[in-house]
């Protein structure tokens, strides 16, 4: 006859109901109160809200986030000879002799674009419907030349979609029509693919390894709190078949006796006590952990050393900080960029069109860009009033001008050579 003892069992008799009621939780509406309460702690299964408790999802999603609401967009207007062209460079036409000309009143659509929102704010939380595959908001007021000047962004899980017989798509804000007599509703997508009114979700193509580390993470606290087995076994083989009440009672006899006590627990009756252990290296949770966030990693396009996760025999290095910003904006980041530009330039009167100010991206050391400086000054790229503006300085005073000239020309001295980096 063998009894269990410790804290363990407790659990595993209301575990399959915990496990009936998560498989339930996708009815709509909740079927009573206990699967309403799982699902306003945990989400439903595949839900964005439940999928953002990765911490590889969130470590992502955030990055791309926050690293747009860095960035601050400028209306630049094209010459009436120059084409707009979708990428024509920082603050260019697309014409080598046509330099970009910033609009001298930036509109409001990229300063305040709605209430309680600047552009910084807008943009991380467009970003992060955008990655859910859609973005929507209400235009709530517009210019005198009928352009939206104030977007009011919505969110993507309580809005409805659906293509009329007419081709016309339907919305619906929490539940509440929208007016199809005019434009007020502003939909852009991406992952869209042919004849799709809306666009895919990054959580939905990596819907199986999000939930592979989701289940790994929850089979690890289990085993941490609970075990998947009991903590330790009482047998007596001498003792014929006992009941029910006669077991928990002898149960609670030995619990009260080595509970709280460090002092050897004394057996006699032919009573056996074992303990139960279990290398927790056997179950690979830790593995399957990495595993997922190194696929939650490249379903976003995102390098894993930036959000902490590491990969095992990879020899990848950079040379300088800037090297490694540039490889997370080429591979990453210009995807999310561009696509900004171009839906933020489509709210702009013709003529006009978005660039990104990148510098926050391209930040580097300070020797890398004074010998930047140096030698774009000594080759006469830039004039020296251009490399202070770019350093936020001011323009020189006539004295310090004076001293400027009382100084050897740049250009006469010896060239100064760019220092090794380490590698």
């Amino acid at each position: 006859m063998a009894v269990f003892a410790g804290p363990r069992e407790r659990t595993s008799a209301g575990r399959p109901q915990e496990q009936r009621i998560a498989q339930l939780s996708f009815i709509e509406p909740p079927i009573g109160a206990n699967i309403q309460a799982v699902q306003d702690i945990y989400g439903r299964p595949g839900a964005p809200a439940a999928n953002m408790r990765h911490s590889a999802v969130w470590a992502c999603q955030d990055l791309i986030a926050s690293m747009m609401s860095m960035l601050q967009p400028w209306a630049f207007k094209t010459p009436p000879a120059g084409v707009a062209t979708p990428n024509p460079g920082q603050g260019g036409t697309g014409q080598p002799t046509v330099p970009g000309v910033k609009v001298s009143q930036q509109p409001q659509i990229l300063n305040e674009p709605a209430a309680g929102m600047d552009i910084g704010d807008w943009l991380y939380a467009g970003t992060l419907s955008l990655l859910r595959g859609n973005v929507y908001g209400s235009m709530v007021a517009l210019t005198q030349m009928g352009f939206p000047e104030q977007i009011e962004l919505q969110d993507p899980g309580k809005v409805s979609v659906r293509q009329l017989a007419n081709g016309m798509p339907e919305y619906k804000f929490r539940g509440q029509l929208q007016d199809s007599t005019r434009p007020p509703v502003w939909h852009r997508s991406i992952f869209r693919g042919p004849g799709q009114l809306t666009g895919a979700s990054v959580m939905e193509f990596a819907r199986r390894s999000i939930q592979l580390g989701l289940n790994a993470e929850q089979f690890a606290n289990g085993f941490f709190e609970e075990g998947a087995h009991p903590s330790s076994i009482l047998t007596n083989e001498s003792t014929a078949q006992m009941s029910q009440p006669e077991a928990s009672k002898i149960k609670q006899k030995f619990m009260a006796a080595v509970h709280g006590s460090r002092e050897p627990a004394l057996l006699t009756g032919g009573w056996k006590y074992q303990a139960i252990q279990v290398n927790p290296t056997d179950s690979q949770f830790l593995g399957t952990l990495s595993q997922s966030d190194l696929m939650v990693c490249r379903f976003h396009r995102v390098p894993p050393e930036l959000v902490a996760v590491a990969v095992t025999g990879s020899s990848i290095t950079y040379a300088n900080v800037e090297q490694r910003g540039l490889d997370f904006l080429t591979y990453c980041m210009q995807r999310w960029i561009t696509w900004w530009e171009r839906k933020l330039g489509a709210l702009l009167p013709p003529g006009q069109y978005v660039k990104f100010d990148l510098s926050p991206l391209l930040r580097t050391d300070i020797l890398t860009r004074w010998v930047v400086n140096y030698a774009q000054a000594t080759s006469r790229i830039m004039a020296r009033s251009e490399i202070r503006a770019g350093e936020d300085l001011p323009p020189l005073t006539p004295e310090q001008q004076a001293e400027v000239d009382a100084m050897p020309q740049m250009d006469l001295l010896q060239p100064l050579k760019p220092p090794k980096l380490a590698t």
